[in-house]
């Protein structure tokens, strides 16, 4: 898996069931439609993209994110600003599948 910012839709975002045409044409929050373009563009692929599930993303590139890419999108380039803000609307970093397991 790449280094990075890895993140994942709240439940009950990623299992609405909601298919790409709603979502374009919603009342959504300007934010989530900029990050929806952002992850969906495969300009931004070699910094940001959709997981192969398809139910989250990860920022391979943090560095070259801030730098390149969100300063077309919003009127910053801070990384931090940003996550804060996924976490506003629920995304969180997914816990690893053995995070659970007992040590041995």
């Amino acid at each position: 898996m790449p280094v990075g910012v890895v993140a994942e839709a709240a439940p009950a975002a990623s299992s609405s069931g909601v298919g790409l045409e709603a979502i374009a044409s919603s009342n959504m929050a300007p934010f989530l439609t900029k990050l929806f373009d952002i992850v969906s563009a495969t300009t931004t692929d070699r910094c940001i993209a959709w997981t192969s599930r398809g139910d989250s993303f990860v920022i391979s590139d943090p560095d070259g994110f801030a730098r390149d890419i969100l300063p077309t999108y919003f009127k910053h380039n801070n990384i931090r600003s940003f996550v804060r803000q996924l976490n506003t609307y629920g995304f969180r970093k997914p816990r690893p599948a053995h995070a659970d397991q007992a040590l041995p």
